[in-house]
């Protein structure tokens, strides 16, 4: 039996305890609780309100509010806590704070920042956070750091400020009426904003500049300057947003842009829905709903055209590259059907079967058809043509064929025009050409 026992003993956890915050503690009398508490305590604050309060996280705790209300401090002296870079704060979590927690705290801010974060795997749920001189919320140097179910409002500066960051997550917040961007992202990587709500903000609704692989996905940006606005970033990935009423542009890309993906997205009633003012390289830009932008003559949106649905600005590189699909075809009240040409590792084919079954829809009505094919480089057959010539006609549905690469051919290899094939193919057929691309027009 004393055997069993001692191996229950060597086996079992180190239980968290709850420490239990009284509803007059001072600044003074918390930071003592934090600073002796053991790593993955748990603080529990009474459902009060706590002034003059600067606190700092120097281990892994997890601080529960329940709908405590916190008045931040805004002397230099922090209540004898240190100065972290000359900012004052209500919580900090220092890097030794790894896994801490921030729940349910309503926090306004008289500080710099109502929360700095240096730790990483930082968890922020259900706050609501107001003012702070330079921000609501600062992630400096932190990573796997985590965003939700949050209301951050009202700050002189940003809302959210991350700087040199890396895999920080926001979802499910609101982020509103602050004085500048509500979002700044500044040299971090892997960030992104799901679900949330951006508006109201005095300058950007998100800011991104010099940070790659960020996602913007599932959004609402309304009410902002620009709603989002990308200086020199790589691989956003801006997709099924809502960025409606913002008094400049929808989208800003300035200066490099590279691998921008612009996707799906609904652009409306902004003064222009995309502005391209830089270099854009390799950008796609397809699928969005770009609609019933504005035109203004206010003087302070410092562009010389709006209403526009994209509009070139004054520093646009005419070197850029970039895809722009499709977002014609929707913006007229139209739907895009893709029957994707298939691989078998030597040379592409059409799938057939996947193209009439798309023909067939009620709904389709125009194919539009690459020939020679761009950009696969090749030249379709005259038993190919015929074919979907046949397959058009017995469903309805007329062909725009595409030939602006017709002068562009292997000489061994005949360029056979769609509608030259047979006349139900002539009867049905809408051809483009140009001399655009062969003779560098």
């Amino acid at each position: 039996i004393l055997f069993i026992i001692s191996i229950f003993v060597f086996i079992s956890p180190n239980y968290s305890a709850t420490i239990k915050i009284e509803h007059n503690a001072t600044n003074q009398e918390i930071q003592s609780l934090i600073d002796s508490a053991k790593s993955g305590d748990i603080i529990q604050f009474k459902n009060s309100t706590y002034n003059e309060i600067s606190l700092i996280i120097n281990k892994k705790l997890t601080l529960k509010g329940n709908g405590t209300t916190i008045i931040t401090n805004n002397s230099k002296g922090n209540n004898g806590n240190a100065n972290i870079g000359d900012n004052t704060f209500g919580f900090y979590f220092t890097k030794s704070a790894l896994g801490s927690q921030l729940i349910g705290f309503n926090i306004i801010s008289n500080s710099d920042y109502a929360v700095i974060v240096n730790s990483s795997s930082l968890t922020m749920n259900s706050n609501i956070i107001s003012g702070g001189q330079k921000g609501g919320v600062l992630f400096n140097n932190s990573k796997d750091s985590k965003i939700n179910n949050n209301n951050i409002s009202n700050s002189k500066s940003y809302g959210i400020n991350i700087i040199n960051s890396k895999n920080i997550n926001i979802t499910s917040s609101n982020i509103k009426n602050n004085n500048d961007s509500g979002i700044l992202i500044y040299k971090s990587l892997y960030v992104s904003i799901f679900n949330s709500s951006i508006f109201n903000n005095l300058k950007h609704g998100i800011e991104l500049i010099l940070s790659n692989n960020t996602k913007i996905i599932k959004n609402k940006i309304e009410n902002n300057y620009d709603g989002i606005f990308l200086s020199n970033t790589k691989l956003a990935n801006i997709t099924d947003n809502l960025i409606n009423n913002n008094k400049r542009n929808g989208i800003n890309l300035n200066d490099r842009t590279e691998k921008s993906y612009i996707v799906n997205n609904t652009i409306s009633k902004n003064a222009n829905g995309i502005q391209l003012n830089g270099k854009s390289v390799n950008d796609i830009i397809k699928f969005n709903l770009i609609k019933e932008q504005k035109q203004t003559a206010d003087t302070d949106v410092d562009m010389f055209e709006t209403g526009n649905g994209i509009v070139i600005g004054d520093n646009y590189d005419p070197s850029s590259s970039f895809t722009i699909e499709y977002n014609s075809i929707l913006n007229n009240g139209r739907h895009v059907l893709s029957s994707d040409l298939v691989f078998d590792g030597k040379e592409y084919h059409i799938d057939f079967e996947d193209l009439e079954r798309k023909l067939s829809l009620s709904q389709t009505t125009l194919m539009i058809f690459c020939n020679p094919h761009n950009p696969i480089g090749k030249i379709w057959d005259k038993e190919t043509l015929q074919r979907i010539g046949d397959l058009c006609v017995k469903h309805h549905v007329i062909v725009l064929s595409d030939e602006i690469h017709c002068d562009i051919t292997n000489p061994q290899k005949e360029y056979i025009p769609f509608a030259s094939v047979s006349k139900t193919n002539l009867e049905n057929t809408i051809m483009c050409i140009a001399p655009t691309k062969a003779f560098n027009m």
